[in-house]
Order: structure tokens, then sequence, then C-alpha cells
């Protein structure tokens, strides 16, 4: 749960995650609004990718999702090193 302060109350929050094995990718994200409005999702990919491109999917749906919802400012978080150093501009692809 999510709960509305000074800090958040204007932005969104966005935590993904992909993972990929023999069986399938998927992708979870939970969106957060500044008001506490919590979303929860959970995307299967229907293609063949690696753990760091299913990272890399759960990323740019999370953003995507954020935007369609009227996110103009938004923290996202993922546990993918790769994805943070890339996005960052700490190194490149």
């Amino acid at each position: 749960m999510c709960f509305p302060t000074e800090e958040n109350k204007e932005g969104w929050t966005v935590f993904v995650d992909g993972s990929s094995n023999s069986k399938g990718s998927d992708a979870g994200i939970i969106v957060e609004n500044g008001e506490g409005m919590v979303i929860e999702i959970s995307l299967g990919l229907s293609f063949p990718v690696t753990n760091n491109t299913a990272e890399y999917e759960a990323f740019l749906a999370g953003m995507r999702i954020a935007k369609d919802l009227g996110a103009r400012k938004i923290r996202i978080f993922t546990d993918s090193q790769l994805v943070v150093s890339q996005v960052t501009g700490d190194s490149q692809v």
C-alpha cells in the first residue's frame, strides 16, 4: 500500500520485474499514483526473450502504463542493474 506524502503526491512510482525461462517469459508491474491508488499487472510475453530482454520489456511496459494513466513524473524501480545502467547512460548496449 502506498500512502500519499508531500514527496510523492504529484509523482507516480512504478516497480517492474521481468523473467524468462524455458517455459515462457513474464513481466510484473506495480503502478502507484501519488494519491494511493495501486495497480498490479502481470504480462505474459508471447515471444521468446532472454531474461535481460524480459527486464527491458517490463521496464518499457511500466513506463507506458503510467503514461497512459496520466503520469507526468515517474520514479521507476527495477532489480536489473543492466537496465538501470543503460537507462542512466552509465553503460551502452
